[in-house]
């Protein structure tokens, strides 16, 4: 099934993505020698799943480093805040999530983290105050590049749930 078409397949390659995420941690535990920036930069991984703003950050110390959007397509980002349920400063949290997506205040942070912005607004903000970094593909991805990205759908109450008992069965939780 093709990712253009935003099913399951999806969700079940996002969870691929949690689970990878788990065995990394895992596997960290057990060889903490391994330092996965470190070895990038170093030119001693050929192949490797990474988040293009990773790839962003490296660059400066090995130029060699590319990121690849698979032609098949590949996930544009999740850019997430969340407040917890039991929070007593919710209109506080709202006002911090509303500052972080001003398109000035969002071109801020890609200026720092290197990583695409999802604000509207963003890049020419971030023209003015990081010139170079905006006409980066890795933070300003061209349009051919953009066509293969996908957004997540979101789940419906019963996939949540099931989504749920998997993630928390694989975390041991």
């Amino acid at each position: 099934m093709q990712l253009s078409i935003l099913g399951l397949n999806l969700v079940y390659a996002a969870l691929g993505v949690v689970l990878m995420w788990v065995a990394y941690r895992v596997i960290d535990r057990m060889t903490p020698e391994v330092d996965f920036p470190a070895e990038l930069k170093r030119g001693n991984i050929a192949v490797a799943i990474a988040w293009s703003g990773d790839i962003q950050g490296l660059h400066a110390d090995n130029p060699d480093l590319r990121w690849v959007a698979p032609q098949e397509g590949a996930i544009l980002y999740s850019d997430n805040m969340l407040i917890p349920r039991s929070s007593d400063r919710v209109a506080l949290a709202m006002r911090w999530i509303d500052w972080c997506y001003a398109p000035a205040h969002s071109a801020q942070i890609v200026s720092r983290a290197g990583y695409i912005s999802a604000v509207q607004g963003a890049i020419p903000a971030l023209e003015r105050i990081a010139p170079a970094l905006a006409r980066s593909p890795l933070v300003n991805p061209p349009p051919a590049v953009l066509a293969q990205l996908r957004n997540f759908r979101e789940l419906s109450d019963a996939e949540d749930a099931s989504f749920t008992r998997i993630f928390l069965d694989a975390i041991g939780g």
